[in-house]
């Protein structure tokens, strides 16, 4: 059962704690509106937003050093990459243009037969052979026979840009070439050799006159690279051919 004194002391306590709250209240009013406490509190609300301003100020100045190292990880990483991609880059090359080497046509001059013999027509057969994988498109050649005289060692080749260029042609992995050169004895040539006689061969022999068979080959491989090679043979006192010690060239593409 309830004890009505306590109930009654309960009800009591009640007014009391009202007139504290009121009490209270008057208290942060009256502090509120002393000059006094307004500059304190003005000084503490100064005091708090100066240390958040430092503290934020500290925030974002550790955050833009951060951001600094990762942007300067981010250029080392960048530089890096493109480094390894030019390295990449000319490696690719290096494996496509050994791939080209080993896969594009190679034609060259094997062989020459044909010196001057009394009495007969002279013809010059230059042989050309691909040695390469790949056929060799538009492959065409030229071939002149040229004389020197003392005190001239050779003669001026570039006459032999007038000699047209044979048919043309495509020659397969191992195929061959026989490129047939009659000397006509005209102003290309030089000399009146279209039909040798015993007096031509003693200038021959003697080293009164020389010599040379002197032309050019063109060709492209599968990888439409264009091609050349030049050759030079000349004739020597025992009337055989032998190679010149230049004037055998080729492109290097």
């Amino acid at each position: 059962m309830l004890d009505p004194g306590d109930a009654k002391g309960d009800n009591a306590k009640e007014p009391m704690k009202r007139w504290r709250i009121r009490e209270e209240l008057k208290k942060i009013r009256e502090f509120v509106q002393n000059p006094e406490s307004t500059n304190v509190v003005i000084a503490v609300a100064t005091v708090v937003i100066a240390v958040a301003t430092v503290y934020t100020y500290s925030e974002i100045h550790s955050g833009s050093t951060q951001t600094d190292k990762i942007i300067a990880a981010d250029q080392r990483i960048a530089t890096a990459m493109e480094k390894a991609v030019g390295q990449a880059g000319v490696a690719l090359n290096a494996s496509v243009d050994a791939s080209r080497t080993d896969q594009r046509a190679w034609v060259a001059d094997v062989a020459i037969t044909g010196v001057p013999t009394i009495g007969q027509k002279w013809i010059v057969s230059i042989k050309c052979k691909n040695t390469g994988k790949t056929f060799a498109k538009e492959f065409r050649m030229r071939t002149a026979v040229y004389k020197a005289m003392p005190p001239r060692t050779q003669p001026d080749f570039t006459q032999g840009t007038e000699v047209p260029y044979g048919s043309i042609s495509v020659l397969a992995p191992n195929a061959e070439y026989i490129s047939n050169t009659t000397v006509t004895g005209d102003a290309i040539s030089g000399h009146p050799l279209a039909n040798p006689t015993q007096a031509d061969l003693d200038l021959i022999e003697s080293g009164a006159i020389t010599l040379f068979a002197y032309g050019k080959m063109e060709y492209s491989d599968i990888f439409r690279k264009h091609h050349w090679t030049s050759f030079c043979f000349h004739l020597s006192r025992k009337i055989e051919w032998e190679s010149c010690p230049v004037h055998n060239d080729t492109d290097s593409n």
